[in-house]
């Protein structure tokens, strides 16, 4: 039996390295994170300048920032598993060289298409920096790590703000074609440091590329924490709202829990008080309303004159539901509900109930607009998420 047909050893948890780390490598590995991942968005702030440098619409050119992103995505998914079973240096070094090479393709490019084929290479093999942060936890001493990776990351993340900045200023004072010549240099002499100073690593475990890309689907069923990580990229449920309980504003992940939101004019207070869909989604609705009942009753000896609370109590008398619900002595008076904890029914997101926190913000000098968050302390079942 070959040594590809063998199943490999586990991997060790440190690499086998053959000389000391140096302190300064974890800041060359900064530095190279942040020159890397910009060259993924240096088409963004010049889009106007592709099109009036090879004579197509800005609309057009926008074609170079999408290819971009699609090679990012297809580097991220075909390259970064190989930092798992090949040595770290020599796969850096080839990455670095594509991506120096690309660039300059890009810089040089006479036409569109052309510009754009670059940028999907470019995309493509400049996943450097997803090589970088494993290799530095791993590389890092244990008291130290936190700090190195966060350090990584810092780099990371400036890279992708100073990317828009200077491109668009390099490009306004000296042209489109100087960026990617800039960038060219950026990456190959932050790569040659980091390559430099890198220490090399003994021999790592052995699995045919094939088989490492199929186990990809199987980490995903195998590691809770990673399909979590995935779903929480998700934003928060948030929305704002008004004295009178208008939604002024929320985000796509509110609309996907309340799809009614998507309506003109949505009311939460009315909503909860009187549509139907209310007393499914709002799990034991009688306990909402006598709380929405308690906000109405507290506005109105606030504010008595009040033209919406008054029709919205004159609209409760006239509901035999919640006209019985207000004969009785348990009607809550409330006047705020940050901290209210309560359960949804929401099939399109879940199967089972959530239980759901929400935190409601009151801008300092506007009392009468709120922001409200809503969390979740624990996460939908496993069949729930897609």
């Amino acid at each position: 039996m070959s040594d590809s047909d063998t199943i490999p050893a586990p991997p060790k948890p440190l690499p086998n390295v053959t000389a000391p780390v140096r302190p300064v490598l974890f800041l060359a590995m900064a530095v190279c994170a942040g020159a890397t991942v910009a060259n993924v968005y240096l088409a963004q702030p010049l889009l106007t300048l592709f099109a009036h440098g090879l004579g197509v619409s800005s609309s057009s050119a926008g074609i170079v920032v999408t290819c971009a992103q699609l090679g990012y995505a297809a580097g991220i998914l075909f390259l970064v598993p190989l930092g798992d079973i090949r040595s770290r240096r020599p796969l850096l070094a080839v990455m670095l060289s594509g991506t120096v090479l690309a660039l300059l393709l890009a810089a040089a490019a006479p036409a569109l298409s052309v510009l754009a084929a670059a940028a999907a290479l470019i995309g493509g093999v400049t996943v450097i920096p997803q090589v970088l942060v494993p290799l530095a936890a791993e590389l890092a001493p244990p008291e130290r790590r936190a700090s190195v990776v966060a350090n990584v990351q810092i780099g990371l993340m400036s890279g992708i703000i100073g990317s828009r900045v200077i491109g668009g200023l390099v490009g306004e004072a000296l042209g489109w074609r100087a960026v990617y010549l800039l960038a060219a240099a950026l990456t190959a002499l932050s790569g040659l440091l980091t390559l430099a100073l890198l220490p090399r690593e003994g021999a790592r475990q052995v699995m045919p590329y094939g088989k490492l890309l199929a186990s990809l689907p199987a980490l995903l069923r195998q590691e809770p924490a990673l399909r979590h990580s995935l779903r929480g990229h998700e934003p928060l449920p948030a929305y704002v709202l008004d004295a009178h309980w208008n939604v002024l504003h929320r985000n796509q992940a509110m609309e996907r829990w309340f799809p009614w939101l998507r309506a003109e004019g949505s009311n939460l207070l009315s909503w909860a008080l009187f549509a139907p869909s209310a007393r499914t989604v709002l799990h034991a609705w009688d306990e909402h309303a006598m709380v929405y009942l308690g906000i109405v009753r507290t506005a109105l000896r606030e504010r008595p004159d009040d033209p919406f609370f008054r029709a919205i109590n004159a609209a409760t008398h006239k509901d035999p539901t919640l006209h019985s619900m207000l004969a009785r002595d348990d009607v809550i008076d409330v006047s705020s509900r940050s901290g209210h904890r309560f359960t949804l029914n929401l099939p399109q997101i879940t199967p089972e109930p959530i239980n759901v926190i929400s935190h409601a913000l009151r801008p300092e000098g506007n009392r009468g607009v709120r922001v409200v968050v809503l969390t979740s302390p624990h996460m939908p079942s496993e069949e729930s998420s897609g």
